[in-house]
């Protein structure tokens, strides 16, 4: 499927992630998922439990935004070598402040 961009549209990829905590009813284990646009299309996605048992909102939720992060850093250079270089930080946008506040701990990035 061949996606074009108009002139003028931010071309930037753009990622969201969003966590069900606990939500499988067998083992506990929380479904993550997560969305890449560029403009108004969807260029990435996926949607999977997570494979261990978290023991917060906080933890499953800082575990989707990593696994996010890692799909931005390899879908950067996909476009990198197609061309489309994006000169600015690509934001993971989600919606839990303890995962956000854990994520900008310097203790945790030692």
């Amino acid at each position: 499927m061949v996606c074009f961009i108009k002139k003028g549209e931010y071309e930037g990829l753009v990622p969201y992630t969003k966590n069900e905590y606990a939500g499988n009813l067998e083992d506990k284990k929380s479904t993550s998922g997560y969305v890449f646009k560029m403009s108004t299309r969807v260029v990435s996605w996926s949607s999977k439990k997570q494979p261990v048992m978290t023991l917060s909102t906080t933890e499953a939720e800082f575990i989707v935004a990593t696994s996010c992060a890692c799909q931005a850093t390899w879908l950067r250079q996909i476009l990198e070598k197609l061309s489309h270089v994006q000169s600015e930080s690509t934001i993971i946008y989600y919606d839990n402040n303890s995962a956000i506040k854990l994520s900008k701990s310097p203790v945790m990035h030692g």
